[in-house]
């Protein structure tokens, strides 16, 4: 067997030993258990639009972004007709601390039929987004909906949580109506969601396989320009 078709092989295995890795991770941000079953409007009429909520990586390394999962809900029967986009972006003011900045990575676009009336789970994938060390970092849902025809507004809720307890929130920061607020401080509530990150044995598997790929990719073209 060539080089090339060993380091093929080998990058196969690789990668699909990462897509098929046990579901272990890096919890940054956990507070599903403190929902306190009030929310925070979505759409651009509701009254609280924009609604945002940070994160903070507080590690020594770079991450990359695998998982957000978010707690969101609608009323039982309204219209599914809305949607809504979720955004990762960078943190404004000094330690990010001011509101959600720019977005980085649209994470995706979801149709209001997407929840179910009573409370839903909806996992976002991170796209493997790199995330910096000792940074903040939010994470936006907005209302895709500019006609200004409020029967069009997504009708998805975003859950809250009593306090600030659960991995990660303490000393985190949310928005709602373009007011941003301190997560620990009395009477706040913090918005309900997870943010993971893979653990670094997947991390390296992962990388050892992109390498593999560069490497055979490079030689394909090297024996192509000897032809």
């Amino acid at each position: 067997m060539s080089k090339v078709r060993s380091l093929l092989l080998g990058t196969a295995l690789a990668v699909g030993a990462f897509a098929a890795a046990p579901a272990n991770a890096t919890v940054l941000y956990d507070n599903f258990a403190y929902e306190a079953g009030v929310t925070y409007n979505i759409g651009a009429g509701g009254g609280d639009s924009p609604v945002s909520q940070s994160f903070s990586t507080g590690a020594a390394e770079a991450l990359a972004l695998s998982n957000v999962g978010l707690d969101l809900d609608r009323a039982v029967g309204s219209s599914t007709q809305g949607s809504f986009v979720v955004t990762l972006n960078s943190g404004l003011g000094t330690g990010g601390v001011d509101g959600p900045g720019g977005i980085l990575a649209t994470l995706g676009t979801f149709n209001d039929s997407v929840i179910t009336p009573g409370g839903t789970l909806l996992n976002v994938w991170g796209q493997g987004y790199m995330l910096a060390a000792n940074t903040r970092y939010w994470i936006e849902i907005l209302d895709t909906n500019a006609s200004g025809n409020k029967a069009l507004d997504t009708a998805a809720v975003w859950n809250y949580a009593a306090d600030a307890s659960g991995t990660g929130a303490a000393a985190e920061f949310y928005t709602n109506n373009g007011t941003t607020y301190p997560s620990a401080s009395s009477g706040n509530n913090p918005l309900v969601m997870t943010v993971e990150t893979p653990e670094p044995v997947s991390l390296a598997i992962l990388g050892v396989g992109l390498a593999g790929l560069g490497y055979a990719r490079s030689r394909r073209k090297h024996v192509a320009a000897k032809v």
